[in-house]
């Protein structure tokens, strides 16, 4: 998951040497997994650094999420479960 941290207009990579290692482990393993770092960057680039401000706490905490942005990184993981696995997609509504 992205810190929604943002240097120069642009979202910072933090998580990635713990995301790259993730997906790793998940192809050795041969279990599905959901990439958050990517999920969730996609969005977050899209609205920038203003625009997420409201997915947060508080002003200042980019780590934990505001009730809005609890719900959107929830939707991150329910597409993610459905992409991942077929069957988990079934099981998932």
């Amino acid at each position: 998951m992205h810190r929604r941290t943002f240097r120069g207009g642009k979202l910072t990579e933090e998580p990635k040497p713990y995301a790259d290692p993730m997906k790793i482990v998940a192809a050795e393993m041969k279990v599905p997994v959901v990439d958050l770092h990517t999920r969730s960057g996609e969005p977050f680039e899209r609205l920038g650094d203003a625009g997420r401000a409201d997915l947060n706490s508080s002003p200042k905490d980019r780590t934990h999420f505001s009730e809005k942005g609890a719900r959107a990184t929830a939707r991150l993981v329910l597409e993610g479960l459905k992409a991942a696995d077929a069957r988990l997609g079934q099981a998932v509504k």
